[in-house]
């Protein structure tokens, strides 16, 4: 099977579009597509179908992609292996972020990363913990920080750091947006408080949702939900006066300190864990050294006050 057509196919496939794929690849479409076809034909079965604007995978695509990861990834690990014998490591490392902590975390460890590390391509997916829960157990990255994960068998967990939930406000004003029960609260709202207020949060596919219905059920307050799964879209919202949102302070720190939004600490408190996650498997040299850089800037942020968050230590880990 030729290299090249396997992965102009996988690159197609993983993007949903010829164009962008082409584009990553500086080829031109018609050239891509003349490769996936001899693919296909070398095959004996087509691996995409052409829709609209995108392409999907038939059944055999899908099959394909799925040992077209393992394959690729094989081959990744097998150069880093022969390269660390000259002491550097090489290659690209795949890392997942939630969006707040993303926001927090991203500019300094890739300018850290790539400074030190000038040969390893870092690329960075950000998502709601729900779709980096996916993608780990679909192998497509290398290291992931996740909200609350659940056991998963194929990945490995390592908490992190622990998390206070805020109830996110406008500005004081933008209250008259709302209506005329949900404009006064107090300075720390008790959890009977959220009771009626229109609140914006993502869907049940996400674990900030499940934890914040959880505890909504123990203290019996039935909560007015409005769905957003886009962190931002969610901020923008509130800002407008849309609602309340509840989520870590790191994750609204911008706004607040520009006094477009409000945090509001919870009573009880309403807290989740950060955790780094990788797949069962022995970690590229590049992905040993992204962990503990990311480790060690977490820890520094928190010093510094820039992460409101309480370190795990590693005895607590389990």
């Amino acid at each position: 099977m030729d290299i090249p057509r396997l992965k102009a196919f996988m690159l197609a496939s993983r993007l949903g579009s010829m164009s962008r794929a082409a584009a990553e690849l500086r080829i031109a479409q018609p050239a891509l597509s003349r490769q996936i076809r001899k693919l296909e034909q070398e095959l004996g079965v087509p691996l995409l179908v052409r829709e609209g604007r995108g392409v999907r995978k038939t059944e055999a695509g899908e099959a394909l992609a799925l040992r077209g990861e393992a394959l690729f990834r094989n081959l990744q690990e097998t150069v880093e292996a022969v390269q660390a014998h000259a002491g550097r490591p090489s290659g690209t490392v795949t890392l997942a972020l939630p969006p707040g902590a993303g926001k927090t975390l991203a500019p300094q460890l890739i300018t850290r990363y790539r400074h030190r590390f000038p040969s390893v391509t870092l690329r960075i997916r950000s998502a709601l913990s729900g779709s980096i829960r996916d993608w780990l157990t679909r192998n497509e990255v290398d290291v992931a920080l996740i909200h609350d994960p659940p056991r998963m068998p194929e990945v490995e967990i390592r908490p992190l750091l622990e998390e206070a939930q805020y109830l996110i406000a406008p500005a004081q004003a933008m209250l008259d947006a709302l209506p005329k029960h949900a404009r006064k609260l107090p300075r720390e709202p008790q959890w009977s408080d959220l009771a009626g207020l229109p609140l914006i949060l993502p869907s049940r596919l996400h674990g900030l949702r499940q934890l914040i219905e959880d505890t909504a059920a123990r203290e019996r307050v039935d909560l007015q939900v409005t769905e957003v799964d886009n962190l931002e879209l969610i901020k923008t919202l509130v800002e407008s006066g849309a609602g309340y949102s509840v989520m870590a302070y790191n994750a609204a720190q911008e706004e607040v300190r520009r006094r477009v939004l409000r945090a509001m600490p919870l009573s009880p408190t309403l807290s989740w864990q950060l955790a780094l996650a990788t797949p069962r498997r022995q970690p590229t040299r590049a992905a040993a050294e992204l962990i503990r850089m990311i480790e060690t800037l977490v820890a520094e942020l928190i010093g510094q006050g820039l992460w409101r968050g309480s370190l795990i230590e590693r005895g607590d880990r389990g």
